[in-house]
């Protein structure tokens, strides 16, 4: 009885311990302009070990709102801290200092005909420094009519398909690398037949 209840303590102090583990997150400055600090935050598990940071538009780079701060735990989106401004990750630091580059998507619109999609100018978008931007263009049950297959760029053509879109093949997304690979390879093929 006494050796299960040895047992049953160690366990618990195992458990606690890993209940209690700590772990950081990126902090915003007290002072605007100052760069990002740290600070220790501790969570159940590691499943919650949850940091967040500020949300940018797609289609200019900027923050969604300026006064989102980076920190420890969830979004407090009950109040303060609503999903379209405030978004998580989970792991110790994950939360670094939003970085954005522009990349180009295509712009699609109905040709003379009315009767298909016709491709036309590109448009700048914005992503995470160091990802791959994705664009939503015209998938292959798309239509130009409206109706159930009628197909719409969402923000311009910035950013992935929503899922029901993209599983109906009404929506295709396509990766920014995808276009830079396309314009790559026939320059290759030529280099490479010149040796």
């Amino acid at each position: 009885m006494i050796k299960l209840l040895l047992v049953t303590a160690l366990i618990g102090a195992i458990y606690a311990e890993e209940t209690a583990k700590a772990y950081k997150c990126m902090k915003s400055p007290d002072t605007d302009g100052d760069p990002l600090g740290e600070e220790t935050c501790t969570a159940a598990l590691p499943d919650a070990q949850i940091c967040k940071f500020p949300k940018f538009v797609i289609t200019t780079g900027d923050l969604v709102a300026a006064a989102q701060k980076y920190g420890c735990g969830a979004c407090d989106t009950a109040n303060t801290e609503p999903a379209t401004q405030c978004a998580t990750c989970k792991g110790d630091k994950c939360n670094v200092k939003v970085e954005t580059v522009e990349f180009k998507c295509p712009t699609y619109a109905a040709n003379e005909a009315g009767d298909a999609f016709e491709k036309g100018e590109e448009r700048s978008c914005f992503k995470t420094k160091g990802t791959h931007g994705e664009c939503n263009t015209p998938g292959s049950e798309a239509t130009v009519e409206a109706g159930t297959k009628h197909w719409e760029a969402t923000d311009s053509g910035c950013g992935a398909c929503a899922k029901d879109k993209a599983d109906a093949n009404i929506c295709k997304t396509v990766s920014s690398a995808m276009g830079l690979s396309a314009l790559l390879l026939p320059l290759v093929a030529a280099i490479y037949t010149l040796f």
